[in-house]
């Protein structure tokens, strides 16, 4: 392989390893430039030196990297409103201050198995979710509210305020299940083919992610205290964006007829999934040449026991680490998943050479 560099600079490698982290957010592309558009929370300086103290702030999202978004604005002295915007309005979660040890008989990879050698069939997202329900019943020793458990509609100031209370007490018995599936949830991901893991996403996806990754009890008391100073809100329902430009605001869109604007806007909306999304001048050019193969639910096709690119004129000294495997592997921006993924790699680049 010869890596190219922009400043000309040719280097020849036997092998290749892609790591380019986690990319900015590509779905409002023509904000770019915009006076006051913040294309991405990190680093942060950017947001200190473009947002005035007083000025009300849009955030795209409401996941933790619009959570990290805020603790910035706050830390640095903000005093003006803040608020979120996103489809569902839904905060991730609260972390327990302990999470409790949970011991599982129903939702376990020897119990899936199992199923597998008796029915001969695979073991799809339906019937991994009667096994998380049993498991969580069991937890609970009593049947589970399950309809309770829906959060949509609900006020995120109520929702957080029920989240921190529960995680004063140890965590519900939802959020421990989740804590504790950490390792075991990336093996039945990899066992699912890619409609299910399609299925997945659309059905179970958003549950899994505010449940999975939590924000830490310190953020959650210091948001509660912005939602009770009338600082912060998060509004659900969020279909568009525009920009005036007489008036230099942006205009959020609401449902179809609703609008709120903003004196400055920051997109945490998260990574897109998709290679093609990504707005990386190295993946486009390896796609482009057949280095890499696009995988139908986000990322690039590896062998997951080696993380090899496959791909059709890439040949087998491609690897890949993070994001950029997204659909194949669970949790790529864990620390836990990229040290185990990297030791992987790293055994099977060493027992080759």
């Amino acid at each position: 392989y010869e890596v190219i560099c922009t400043n000309g600079r040719h280097i020849a490698s036997d092998f290749v390893v892609l790591a380019p982290g986690t990319p900015k957010p590509n779905n409002y592309p023509r904000l770019n430039g915009l006076p006051g558009y913040i294309d991405f929370p990190w680093p942060s300086h950017r947001i200190i030196e473009q947002v005035g103290k007083h000025e009300h702030v849009g955030v795209l999202g409401s996941s933790l990297s619009a959570v990290d978004a805020v603790m910035t604005l706050v830390d640095n002295g903000h005093r003006g409103k803040i608020s979120l915007f996103a489809p569902d309005g839904l905060l991730p979660r609260v972390q327990p201050r302990e999470t409790k040890t949970v011991h599982r008989n129903w939702l376990t990879l020897e119990a899936i198995h199992r199923i597998r050698r008796e029915t001969l069939q695979p073991v799809g997202v339906k019937q991994v979710l009667a096994l998380f329900q049993k498991e969580v019943e069991e937890i609970e020793r009593k049947s589970f509210p399950w309809k309770e458990a829906r959060r949509e509609g609900i006020p995120a100031a109520v929702l957080l305020n029920r989240d921190i209370t529960l995680a004063e007490s140890g965590g519900d018995p939802i959020l421990v299940l989740c804590e504790a599936l950490r390792y075991d949830a990336g093996e039945i991901w990899r066992s699912w083919d890619i409609p299910e893991k399609k299925l997945f996403k659309k059905w179970l996806g958003t549950y899994w992610m505010i449940n999975r990754h939590a924000m830490p009890l310190y953020n959650a008391y210091r948001l509660r205290t912005l939602f009770d100073e009338g600082v912060l809100e998060v509004v659900s329902h969020l279909s568009g964006v525009d920009y005036g430009h007489s008036a230099g605001k942006f205009q959020i869109q609401i449902k179809e007829s609703e609008y709120q604007r903003v004196d400055k806007l920051i997109n945490a909306t998260g990574s897109a999934s998709d290679l093609t999304q990504m707005n990386y001048r190295l993946i486009d050019n390896l796609m482009a040449r057949g280095y890499l193969s696009a995988y139908p639910p986000g990322g690039a096709l590896i062998n997951e026991r080696t993380m090899q690119a496959v791909s059709p004129e890439g040949g087998d000294g491609i690897y890949a680490l993070g994001h950029i495997v997204n659909g194949m592997m669970l949790d790529t921006n864990a620390v836990w998943f990229n040290v185990r993924t990297a030791a992987t790699l790293s055994k099977d680049i060493i027992a080759r050479l």
